[in-house]
């Protein structure tokens, strides 16, 4: 017997509730959410929202439709939506002012009682049309990001229709789909060293190392911190951690984004505490003493005492033969005291603002300083006319 030709399912809720209204049409039972920022998806860092071309939506998957036969029972849903002017501006940007073009996101989620955020867990296989269009992806997970350019009518008069396809369940799910940008390490770490909230002020460092000596229980002179960031080993170029850490020890911004952008974890990797990018913030009393001319290009380590005053310290065989001239065997460590008059008691915040970060010490019409030494009586030397810090050799 020759079975009725198939007509596409109309969503049989009074009008106010279904996602037919407006720009939108579901043929599944579905509502528009009256409070769609009560829908939380997880915050993607490198993705950036231009728009939402469809707002949350929620999906019930009570009706189904029968593929080829009774055995083969699927979950189908559509939904259309319309370009504007500005999102087609964004895609095909004049003139090529984007490296790439914008993506279209397909995110599809559950709410979970143990989450604040929703699960992008999905039941498999699911196949996806834009414009009939299939996405040729053999495991389809949420978040779904295709080329806009490859699969949208670029234009605000044809609808853009995404139909997804997968085995039947009987739990609501959520969807939203955004047009978003791409965003690099690069640029997430420009974004940062030139947001002025983003630094943790000197003083405040300073601060939280007097906490330090005074709640160690020992009797503490000094305290040592490395300048070479724990994820690549590294001298850091702009030393970062969370509002949320106790210790005073940083690692590098751009190190720690790129390792984030293959595994994200998104954890401290000194106190393995939880550390979003949003609480990240450059220490602008290490940021200075890195860039300081008066830190051996070779030192590697610092020492901080109670008053906050910092000194360098280098091994002996690199300093003497690379920084004062003479060669020497030894690999003792040597701290070079440095007097840095009153430098030390003022807030380096606004300096920060102009020695974003140097590749190497020089001085500010960049030559270097030409520093030689007197083995005889271990005092240093300088041909230059400027007042540079005097050092003091301890052993």
């Amino acid at each position: 017997m020759d079975q009725p030709p198939e007509e596409p399912y109309r969503c049989p809720a009074p009008r106010h509730k279904c996602a037919m209204n407006g720009d939108f049409e579901f043929y599944i039972y579905g509502s528009v959410l009256s409070d769609p920022a009560s829908i939380q998806f997880k915050t993607l860092t490198f993705q950036r929202i231009i728009n939402q071309v469809v707002p949350p939506i929620c999906i019930d998957f009570t009706p189904i439709i029968l593929v080829a036969g009774p055995d083969n029972v699927r979950n189908s849903v559509g939904v259309e939506f319309y370009l504007s002017l500005s999102d087609v501006q964004q895609i095909c940007p004049p003139n090529r002012v984007k490296k790439q073009a914008s993506q279209l996101q397909i995110r599809i989620g559950e709410s979970l009682s143990e989450m604040s955020e929703l699960s992008e867990e999905l039941p498999q296989p699911i196949f996806i049309f834009i414009n009939s269009k299939l996405i040729p992806t053999i495991d389809i997970k949420s978040p779904l990001n295709v080329n806009a350019i490859d699969y949208l009518h670029l234009n605000t008069v044809n609808a853009n229709t995404i139909t997804i396809s997968w085995p039947p369940c009987n739990r609501n799910y959520y969807m939203v789909v955004n047009l978003v940008d791409i965003i690099s390490v690069e640029e997430l770490v420009e974004d940062i060293k030139t947001d002025k909230d983003r630094f943790f002020l000197a003083l405040e460092t300073k601060k939280k190392a007097k906490e330090l000596f005074k709640n160690s229980g020992k009797d503490l002179e000094t305290y040592k911190m490395t300048l070479l960031c724990p994820i690549n080993k590294s001298k850091m170029k702009l030393p970062v951690k969370s509002v949320n850490c106790e210790h005073l020890q940083c690692f590098d911004l751009e190190a720690f984004i790129s390792s984030n952008k293959i595994d994200p974890i998104w954890m401290c990797p000194i106190c393995m505490r939880s550390c979003i990018l949003a609480d990240l913030k450059i220490d602008s009393f290490l940021l200075f003493i890195i860039n300081s001319i008066n830190l051996p290009k070779t030192c590697e380590e610092i020492e901080l005492d109670a008053n906050g005053k910092w000194k360098p310290c280098i091994l002996n065989s690199d300093s003497r033969e690379g920084i004062l001239g003479t060669s020497c065997t030894s690999l003792e460590k040597t701290i070079l005291e440095i007097d840095l008059g009153n430098s030390d008691d003022e807030d380096l915040g606004d300096f920060v603002k102009t020695v974003l970060p140097i590749t190497s010490a020089e001085n500010s019409n960049g030559s270097k300083p030409n520093i030689c030494m007197n083995t005889t009586s271990n005092t240093l030397e300088t041909n230059t006319e400027e007042n540079l810090p005097l050092f003091k050799i301890i052993k």
